[in-house]
């Protein structure tokens, strides 16, 4: 009699889920995980006989099942149970998530390479590449004890003898030095703001100035509860909860105008810091407001120079502290950007040009090709 209300309750279970799951409200956009669901598929006969409908429908079944956030975690916390600390590609750390970075595929990194060497020879600018290590590299002494990881600091070192006519900001050594302290966040892919500082520390070496001391700024703790990708990702939900910082130079921040796109549609902002993403699950968009395809960032810095960053997001929490040494700095990012380098800006205008790229951007984001694209 037990075995058989067990089975009832099981194929109640089974019968249950899927009906509440499609009578249930239909999201487009999970703030859990911060991307776009999958759509229900296309349903007619090519769709069928080529097994893209049968594909897709799974795909959307997996996204829209009931309180799919608590299998998440209730998957995450089984997986720990049975003694693995990698779930989806996160490792689960000393109270930290980090990322196992997939190895280098030479297929993207060489053509990435050779097509920031052409863009130096080209322009004539000096030229600079900082390709920032993750913290499976930096933060090796908070992964589970039988995580594997290749070395991305030989890595970074290959990349800088294969670039030509552009220099290499090597920042492992001077992360390294400050490992045991805050400068990855807990819960997201990013270096936090304190981990940006140190890279900015590095970098002012080979672009030609001094950098600020980190007594020279006031921490303003801006967010708090902070959830990040990996959090998302991976399902895990014991972990404390990240602080996003906002570094403000003691003598002040000066004269700033944002100005986010270009012509009639652009936004100008007298602040780099959109708060209004600190009470949403995104939090780290509160720098220079999450991913824009073109972000010219006007100082009150004297001296006129002006600086052209080429980047991914690792770069949005590092330009704030460059901000100070340029009068006037232009982000692109090539993954967003429609049209090319060259019609977007006017690159004889720029004193110098940085790349900003983490390596796991580097090694799978092909847009970086397209910088030499008339």
């Amino acid at each position: 009699m037990q075995k058989k209300i067990s089975v009832a309750v099981f194929a109640l279970i089974v019968l249950a889920v899927p009906l509440i799951s499609f009578a249930s409200p239909y999201r487009t956009f999970s703030d859990q995980e911060n991307r776009v669901l999958a759509s229900f598929p296309v349903f007619n006969l090519q769709e069928v006989t080529s097994k893209r409908f049968m594909s897709g429908f799974g795909d959307f079944v997996s996204d829209h099942i009931f309180a799919r956030d608590n299998w998440m975690a209730m998957k995450a916390f089984f997986t720990t149970l049975t003694g693995a600390r990698d779930n989806k590609g996160v490792y689960l750390g000393k109270d930290c998530l980090i990322e196992n970075i997939a190895e280098p595929n030479p297929s993207v990194y060489k053509p990435n390479v050779e097509a920031i060497s052409a863009f130096a020879k080209q322009t004539g600018k000096p030229v600079y590449l900082l390709l920032a290590p993750t913290a499976a590299e930096i933060e090796r002494s908070r992964l589970p004890a039988f995580a594997t990881t290749w070395d991305q600091n030989a890595f970074i070192g290959e990349v800088g003898h294969m670039l030509q006519g552009a220099q290499l900001i090597d920042t492992v050594d001077v992360l390294r030095a400050h490992a045991d302290e805050y400068i990855y966040y807990r819960t997201d892919h990013h270096w936090t703001s304190l981990g940006a500082y140190y890279a900015y520390t590095q970098a002012a070496h080979s672009l030609g100035f001094k950098p600020l001391a980190l007594s020279d700024y006031s921490v303003e703790h801006a967010g708090q509860d902070f959830d990040g990708t990996l959090y998302s990702k991976s399902g895990y939900r014991s972990i404390t909860p990240d602080v996003i910082d906002f570094y403000h130079p003691a003598a002040g921040d000066g004269t700033v105008r944002l100005v986010i796109g270009s012509g009639a549609g652009a936004v100008t902002s007298d602040s780099i810091y959109f708060r209004n993403w600190l009470s949403a699950k995104d939090k780290y968009s509160a720098f220079f407001d999450g991913k824009q395809p073109l972000e010219t960032i006007r100082t009150g810095a004297t001296g006129g120079k002006k600086l052209l960053v080429i980047k991914d997001s690792y770069a949005h929490s590092l330009v704030p502290f460059l901000m100070s040494h340029y009068s006037e700095i232009t982000m692109l990012d090539l993954r967003y950007l429609t049209d090319s380098v060259q019609h977007t800006v006017k690159l004889n205008e720029y004193d110098q040009v940085l790349f900003v790229y983490n390596i796991d951007t580097f090694n799978t984001d092909t847009s970086i090709q397209n910088v030499n694209l008339q």
